[in-house]
């Protein structure tokens, strides 16, 4: 699971890196870099899971049956 981990990261890394570019093209590289490491770190990416409840995507079916009665 930790290569599994390492090429999560790895991909979030580039993905949040290219919307910073798209959306932040001229702002300092030092800031840049500052802004990524900011947003992939493990409390932010938690609290952003939470606000959007994702974690109901990792329920099971039955579960989420069960709930909804």
């Amino acid at each position: 699971f930790e290569i599994l981990e390492f090429y999560g990261d790895s991909v979030l890394s580039e993905k949040v890196s290219y919307l910073l570019i798209q959306t932040r093209r001229f702002m300092n590289p030092h800031l840049l870099t500052e802004s990524r490491m900011s947003i992939v770190l493990n409390e932010n990416l938690a609290r952003v899971f939470d606000g959007l409840q994702l974690h109901k995507l990792l329920e099971s079916p039955n579960e989420l049956s069960t709930k909804d009665k």
